[in-house]
């Protein structure tokens, strides 16, 4: 809390076992400037009507940050500390005192009052100060759900956090896949020269992986920070399921935890923005697969049950047995697009652990499935990469069966690596450019038996993965299907 010059600061005095009473009578002669009041240190610290925390150890019954459990996060804490004594830090290496003072120099009372008006200067704003902020932070609130985009919610806190909480810079990464990628950061944000970080090295990362907040006084003594610019201190908030928002200064000590509580204000109604953008998002792509189920419910599967129906009847009315083999293969075939139907619904909504697997050892454990003797398989370049293994066996099978259903069963396929992905190509009759686009849409088939189900499996299994998914032609002038975007780690 800021205090006007006229204004007398109220202090609460803690003294631990090892601690002496000098600073207390030092206080106490300069009654023109504080009212004092004596706490026992032998527990945790209740402070509602104190303007400043005055902790002389040490000697507390447990640690400091113990005794300041019940001090609030705004209140300043200013701590008489021996000659030879280390200043107390958290686990995270962030001192537990806005300001800290050796005992010899708290024996000078000029000095002693300097330190702790300036420790309630530091402290950050007043409760009219702190008010007007939580309204705006309030307003801040307000206006995030209207935004429709990841990108504009992050970029509205980041504009936040300069402009209402008055940080120095500001930067947000979200978590996609093994990445963190940045989303939105200050103009003037040192060290920009970033697209993603990795999520298992980097400060982001880190968070994101533990949660909770923490606050740096000095990067350059905290070795998981690994800071990308000219950071010295900064506070990093885990953003929920979502990724990170960190706050970084050139300044060691530039946040308190005043800054962190509000800091994790603001972040809390960002989570809760980003909560709701991707509630929306599954529920676009349910309604939009309802609306997939219920075309195949209204036209695929009208057809075959009519059929079924007909040669039942007709074998009903004449003893003709024969009608009921056509019948069995019209419910064989309604199986078939079940089966399918389902696998369609489940596949791409949550993928097993990723594990670095062969693709040649894949392609081959997918090749043993496939029902013909006159096709072959050839395989490329061998590349290990991060994927699903059982997703991407059935990726690499739907791709395959494919080949086979448009070019017969005697095709030649080819599976091979790439830089950043891996490719199934055949030497059938390739896909027309003007059909490309639209042969991962559920129902889309030109193939013998196809069911249309094929590729479009392949596509969200694809996009499960974080991958893109392409197709164009390969060098015999068949079909090439490439995917891309993929961890290739050999």
């Amino acid at each position: 809390m800021t205090v006007r010059s006229a204004d007398l600061i109220g202090v609460l005095y803690v003294v631990g076992e090892q601690g002496t009473d000098i600073a207390l009578r030092n206080l106490e002669r300069t009654h023109d400037q504080f009212t004092v009041s004596v706490a026992d240190g032998g527990g945790t610290v209740g402070a509602s009507d104190a303007d400043c925390l005055l902790v002389d150890g040490p000697g507390f019954d447990g640690s400091l940050e113990g005794v300041l459990d019940g001090v609030p996060s705004h209140l300043p804490v200013v701590l008489v500390v021996g000659e030879d004594d280390d200043v107390p830090t958290d686990e995270s290496g962030s001192v537990l005192a806005t300001e800290f003072i050796r005992r010899r120099d708290a024996a000078e009372a000029a000095r002693l009052a300097t330190r702790v008006r300036s420790a309630v200067a530091r402290s950050g704003l007043d409760q009219r100060d702190r008010q007007q902020i939580l309204r705006e932070l309030h307003d801040v609130a307000t206006e995030l759900p209207e935004y429709d985009s990841v990108e504009a919610v992050c970029e509205r806190t980041v504009e936040a956090a300069e402009t209402v909480l008055e940080f120095d810079n500001c930067v947000i990464t979200l978590a996609e896949g093994d990445r963190m990628r940045l989303v939105a950061l200050s103009d003037e944000f040192p060290g920009r020269d970033f697209d993603s970080l990795p999520i298992d090295d980097s400060y982001a990362g880190y968070i994101y992986r533990t949660g909770g907040s923490i606050i740096a006084d000095d990067i350059s003594n905290f070795q998981k920070a690994n800071p990308q610019g000219p950071y010295r201190s900064g506070m990093s908030i885990a953003l929920g399921d979502h990724g990170t928002c960190q706050m970084i200064s050139e300044r060691v000590g530039a946040f308190d935890e005043g800054d962190k509580e509000l800091a994790e204000l603001l972040v809390a109604h960002t989570e809760s923005a980003l909560d709701r953008l991707t509630r929306e998002t599954e529920l676009r792509a349910q309604n939009e697969r309802l609306e997939e189920f219920a075309n195949v419910l209204t036209h695929d599967l009208r057809n075959p049950l009519n059929v079924a129906r007909g040669r039942v009847d007709l074998a009903y009315e004449t003893g003709d047995t024969d009608q009921l083999a056509v019948a069995l293969d019209a419910l064989d075939w309604m199986e078939t697009l079940i089966d399918n139907l389902l696998t369609l619904a489940c596949d791409g909504e949550d993928l097993g652990e990723r594990q670095e697997v062969s693709l040649e050892t894949v392609a081959r454990a997918c090749w043993r499935t496939v029902e013909t003797e006159a096709a072959t398989l050839e395989t490329g370049r061998d590349v290990t990469l991060r994927a699903d293994r059982s997703r991407l066996q059935q990726l690499l099978a739907n791709l395959t069966r494919n080949a086979i259903d448009h070019a017969g069963d005697d095709v030649d396929i080819e599976i091979g690596g790439l830089d950043d992905g891996f490719y199934v190509a055949d030497d059938g009759p390739g896909i027309p450019p003007a059909e490309r686009d639209s042969v991962f849409e559920v129902g889309h088939s030109t193939g013998r038996g196809g069911t249309g189900f094929g590729l479009a499996i392949v596509e969200r299994i694809a996009d499960a993965h974080g991958w893109a998914i392409d197709v164009d032609e390969s060098e015999p002038g068949g079909a090439r299907f490439v995917v891309s975007g993929v961890d290739v780690v050999a």
